[in-house]
């Protein structure tokens, strides 16, 4: 099977961000630190973030050095 493009990590990553602001909303620091769900919601998507850009093709990390890839 091919690797995945960047690309599609990319789209990944964007994705995960679309749903970690709609999960905080308008909700404070101390609402967050209340709600278990979206603790655990906000996390898994950080976790998706992190195994997307681990993914992001070396080359296209060159292109890029102010961004911390790790």
């Amino acid at each position: 099977m091919p690797e995945k493009s960047s690309v599609f990590y990319f789209e990944d990553i964007l994705e995960s961000i679309e749903k970690i602001r709609k999960y905080l909303g308008e909700a404070s620091f101390d609402e967050f630190l209340e709600s278990e769900m979206r603790i655990d919601a906000v996390v898994r998507n950080l976790e998706i973030i992190g195994e997307a850009a681990s993914h992001i093709a070396p080359e296209v990390r060159v292109k890029y050095p102010e961004i911390e890839w790790k």
